[in-house]
């Protein structure tokens, strides 16, 4: 695997008797990994996806399923907040949407909209621009689908992001 800065990292990972065991080598650094496979250590906090989102088919699209649980998690669609990361152009104005097969959970525009507003600035991960959009919401396990457009039909460049905060 190679990183966007040009470093290598190379190695192993083996599972062996319910350990997770390998190694690796990053910079010239050999790092040594060993966990239980089924480990409340061995676990996802976080992923997220970058894309144009345009009008009608144009949406960003994100899945992810929970296992175990329920699970607290945070969604978030961020536009405005990328600019500070040079981002353009930035879609001014997300909204998320949330389903479990055809059912809308839950939406929202301008988190701090949100009913939950006060939990999700308790996160310490709210987002950084009003016209983001946020959800927090305790899931059961399942598979679940985030849509993401412009509240106002507008385009650009959104982040979708789905963050674990707590465990089983």
């Amino acid at each position: 695997m190679t990183f966007v800065t040009g470093e290598t990292v190379t190695g192993h990972l083996t599972m062996s008797h319910g350990l997770l065991l390998g190694d690796f080598t990053f910079n010239g650094v050999v790092f040594h990994f060993r966990a239980p496979q089924e480990s409340s250590e061995n676990r996802l906090a976080n992923i997220a996806t970058r894309g144009f989102v345009n009008s009608g088919q144009g949406q960003l699209i994100g899945g992810f399923i929970i296992r175990g649980g329920p699970k607290l998690v945070l969604i978030r669609a961020l536009g405005p907040s990328l600019t500070a990361a040079g981002v353009n152009p930035a879609l001014a104005d997300p909204q998320i949407m949330l389903f479990q097969n055809n059912t809308l959970l839950r939406q929202n525009n301008d988190w701090q909209g949100a009913a939950n507003a006060s939990e999700i600035i308790a996160t310490t991960i709210p987002p950084t621009n009003a016209k983001d959009a946020a959800i927090l919401i305790r899931l059961e396990p399942g598979n679940y689908t985030t849509v993401v457009d412009g509240a106002d039909g507008g385009t650009g460049i959104a982040l979708v992001e789905v963050y674990e905060l707590d465990r089983d």
